[in-house]
């Protein structure tokens, strides 16, 4: 979201629950995500990397969306930062210890 100037959403819940969600992902082509709930707790449903997201290209995006959004989160995430760090977690990815592998080295 680095470039991004302008974000567009609906009122409902981004606004008046401040939570966002990822609903697109554009590695070279747009790629729609699915954002269905569980009814009993509310929570996203999770996504494959594999399936939902990349197919053949899993290998090559997969790393790099995962190191970006895991390293670049800080420990007060706002909530676009929120809604990054919980499409990791829908596609299964542990952010903290991504985070924690690339973490500067100190000498």
């Amino acid at each position: 979201m680095g470039g991004a100037s302008d974000i567009c959403s609906d009122k409902t819940g981004t606004l008046t629950l401040n939570q966002m969600k990822v609903t697109n992902i554009y590695v070279g082509r747009d790629i729609l995500l699915d954002v269905k709930q569980d009814e009993v707790t509310k929570k996203m449903l999770p996504l494959d990397w594999n399936k939902d997201i990349f197919g053949a290209q899993t290998e090559v995006f997969k790393p790099l969306i995962e190191q970006n959004v895991a390293c670049n989160s800080g420990a007060n995430p706002g909530p676009t930062d929120k809604s990054m760090v919980d499409l990791l977690e829908r596609c299964g990815t542990d952010g903290v210890a991504i985070k924690k592998k690339h973490a500067p080295q100190t000498v």
